[in-house]
């Protein structure tokens, strides 16, 4: 989740975050980081893993989407 930040840099997240359809996308995530809580409270560390790697993919995902459709050139 670090690398993910640092990868797409504040502004360009909070500016995801902002953009039209993101409070679904949003509501989404918010899901999710229950579902990690949720099997770390089971002490299920397994299920935790593949929920946040799977979270964490499907983030760098939206913000790739996001950069892409802003013609934003990552990695410059």
């Amino acid at each position: 989740m670090v690398a993910t930040a640092e990868a797409f840099g504040r502004p360009l997240r909070l500016r995801a975050q902002r953009s039209v359809g993101a409070d679904e996308r949003i509501r989404l995530a918010i899901h999710e980081h229950g579902d990690i809580v949720a099997a770390l409270q089971a002490r299920d560390g397994e299920r935790a893993e593949q929920l946040v790697r799977e979270h964490a993919n499907w983030v760098n995902e939206q913000y790739l989407k996001f950069a892409e459709e802003q013609g934003i050139v990552l990695g410059e």
